[in-house]
């Protein structure tokens, strides 16, 4: 579940499901074909080989991202599989799952990945990091996408449990990479990289990623809290976040 630092993410419910997906007949995702391809390139070879060009894999990363969009815009996170209380144990009732809700699968499917890409990054020894692949252009600016996470933390109330919590550790891992104190660590080997990364174009997103934690930790939902909880312990990325936004 953990691969160097980044937080636990558990299995997805409907992880058994994942397999079973068909990009095709989901019209409401606006897939292009290359983006289509892309994702059943990922599925056939090692999450390592998917990351070995930076280009491809802020390419692959920005796909997941727009697949949460587009399934959020489209009622995904709010359906069937946002209600699991118990994991789906057999193919069969995770293809119901997949039957009944797929947008919530698709979901799930796209924060999981994610989850994976930023779990491999942090371990990787080659010259791909978080920041060339979630920051683009000369001057590192965050990729626009990173608002797909923000609204699935954004369904407090009617929202799906698995998908906040992957939200909120993904979009941590990803925007704390910009603050000062983090660009210095770039790799486990010691070396760091000389691309810039624009602190300033992650302000915005870590004013509300805090803000989001703040409301949840208020409110007076159990699983509420345990979310944002979560993004808060295990020496999860937050706990740089929360300092560096008091320095602003």
């Amino acid at each position: 579940m953990i691969r160097g630092n980044i937080s636990t993410l558990s299995s997805s419910p409907v992880a058994l499901a994942f397999a079973h997906i068909q990009w095709d007949p989901l019209g409401s995702l606006r897939l292009t074909a290359q983006e289509t391809a892309l994702l059943r390139m990922a599925e056939t070879n090692p999450i390592e080989y998917t990351l070995a060009d930076s280009r491809d894999a802020s390419m692959y990363a920005r796909v997941l991202l727009k697949l949460l969009a587009e399934a959020s815009a489209a009622g995904g996170g709010t359906g069937a599989v946002s209600r699991l209380t118990e994991p789906c144990t057999t193919e069969e009732s995770a293809l119901d799952a997949l039957d009944t809700d797929p947008l919530g699968v698709v979901t799930h499917y796209a924060i999981t990945k994610l989850h994976d890409i930023l779990a491999t990054l942090l371990v990787s020894t080659n010259n791909v990091t978080i920041s060339n692949v979630f920051y683009v252009g000369k001057e590192g600016i965050l990729v626009d996408q990173w608002k797909a996470l923000l609204r699935i933390l954004n369904k407090s109330g009617r929202g799906d449990a698995f998908a906040q919590m992957g939200a909120a550790l993904c979009l941590a891992h990803v925007l704390t990479t910009a603050c000062p104190s983090s660009q210095q660590r770039s790799k486990p080997d010691g070396s760091v990289s000389p691309r810039p990364i624009s602190y300033a174009s992650a302000v915005e997103p870590l004013e509300a990623l805090t803000a989001w934690i703040v409301s949840q930790l208020k409110g007076s939902s159990s699983a509420a809290s345990s979310t944002a909880a979560a993004a808060l312990g295990q020496g999860s990325a937050i706990g740089v976040a929360i300092p560096a936004m008091t320095a602003l």
